[in-house]
């Protein structure tokens, strides 16, 4: 059974109660909704199709609702597309224009205020690099360094700069009503800073009404620096690889990929691997072999879940897309090394990085009582060669506890709590395998060694 979970972005390509049905038998576990595209009104028809799909389909599924978050985006352009050629000069208004390619918008008045001569501005994930020649009349003059075709409401970065906009916008908590009201399971904050922002949103989420689980998204230098103060406030975190590689550099991605998936591991908190995953499925039937090995390497490295993006949302082939990506864990999970083939340094005893560092996972955690019980069951099991774990838990943490050792084992977690058993089983948790819901203990057991 695959452990490792799949996040699918919902979009025009998939959002049909067809291809939804389709998707979830291909195994997607987390439907995401991202609220930086579309409007609320379509968003809140495609989780009323969702429910219906996954309750028609008795499959559980969970949903992310995706705040946009801080981003600057590109304005309206004549004819959709502008083409920028290096070395020309372009203008950046906050002004609400139809652009083109010596003057176009961004949705962010202050951007004249807040950059310097000199400073880099880069679009499109990077595709498009500027420099800031100067500031005027509320305009940003800056020469094109690398030039591309600009689309409109592409993100706009600006690496080394600070802006004062804070994480949580109006739009954020207009959208976080929306999905609360609506029930989602997840939310993910977006351009996460510090600590203080996951606190907001927390306190958001709970004057709301809602129990969703917050995921913090890694994409800023700050964020990682703040990381451990990050999981202490967060459920979770998203390594946003995209505008973590454009505000930091591509080249040390894959280190801090690892770095933040391991401490997520020791924080005993979910973690999400996400962006280009298998970015060329957005056109063609199969993927790179590059990016297979990056699907696998996410989930050998410990990733609770992989997230599909545009690949899902505007692709050609959203449902072997998904597919893909489910062989691809189940190979990665196969190949896995167990604990037992750990060294008892802790150091590994063959290639897998990931979900079997039982001994450093240990060695690093301050034990509590609950710690200490998961621990005792695991080596138990170990020793007894078990073949799953079975723990009880009205509210997931003992569930979690267990799953954050990443024993070889199938965990089982029953409950008789319906929130408890949609956040286990209906999102990227700690807990990745099934849950029960049960009313009584001993029938349940029955069945179970049956």
């Amino acid at each position: 059974m695959r452990r490792a979970k799949i996040v699918a972005t919902i979009g025009p390509a998939s959002d049909s109660a067809e291809k939804l049905r389709d998707l979830l038998r291909a195994g997607v576990n987390v439907a995401r909704i991202n609220m930086s595209h579309g409007a609320r009104e379509r968003h809140g028809e495609v989780v009323t199709r969702l429910r219906r799909t996954a309750a028609e389909s008795a499959q559980p599924l969970g949903i992310l609702l995706d705040l946009a978050g801080p981003k600057i985006r590109t304005g309206r352009l004549r004819g959709g597309v502008a083409i920028l050629e290096d070395g020309s000069e372009v203008r950046i208004t906050g002004e609400d224009i139809e652009g083109d390619a010596r003057r176009f918008s961004a949705n962010y008045p202050r951007l004249a205020q807040e950059v310097h001569r000199g400073d880099r501005i880069l679009i499109d994930d990077g595709e498009i690099a500027l420099e800031v020649v100067d500031t005027r009349l509320g305009d940003v003059i800056a020469r094109v360094i690398h030039g591309a075709p600009l689309g409109e409401r592409k993100g706009i970065n600006l690496p080394g700069s600070h802006i004062s906009v804070p994480s949580v916008t109006e739009k954020d908590i207009a959208d976080l009503q929306f999905g609360v009201e609506r029930g989602v399971d997840l939310v993910a904050l977006s351009f996460v800073r510090s600590a203080a922002d996951c606190a907001q949103a927390r306190d958001l989420i709970r004057k709301f009404g809602s129990k969703a689980l917050l995921i913090a998204k890694i994409e800023k230098p700050e964020a990682v620096t703040d990381l451990s103060n990050i999981l202490d406030s967060a459920d979770g975190v998203m390594v946003a690889r995209g505008d973590l590689a454009v505000e930091t550099a591509p080249e040390i991605v894959p280190v801090l990929q690892k770095k933040i998936i391991f401490e997520a591991m020791s924080a005993e908190k979910i973690v999400i691997t996400a962006t280009q995953m298998l970015q060329s499925m957005i056109l063609n039937p199969q993927p790179t072999r590059a990016e297979a090995s990056d699907v696998a390497n996410a989930v050998l490295d410990g990733s609770d879940a992989v997230m599909l993006s545009g690949e899902t949302a505007v692709g050609r082939f959203p449902v072997e897309a998904v597919q893909m990506m489910d062989r691809i864990i189940r190979s990665a999970e196969e190949m896995g090394l167990p604990p037992s083939q750990l060294s008892e340094g802790g150091e590994i005893g063959g290639f897998h990085s990931g979900p079997g560092m039982i001994h450093q996972l240990m060695t690093r955690h301050s034990g509590s009582q609950g710690r200490a019980i998961a621990e005792a069951a695991t080596f138990a099991a170990a020793e007894v060669d078990s073949r799953l774990i079975v723990v009880f838990s009205k509210s997931g943490i003992m569930a979690r506890h267990i799953a954050a050792l990443r024993p070889p084992q199938r965990i089982i977690a029953l409950t008789s709590s319906e929130r408890t058993y949609r956040q286990l089983t209906r999102m990227p948790s700690l807990l990745r395998e099934t849950v029960l819901s049960c009313a009584t203990t001993w029938p349940t057991l029955e069945s179970l060694s049956s």
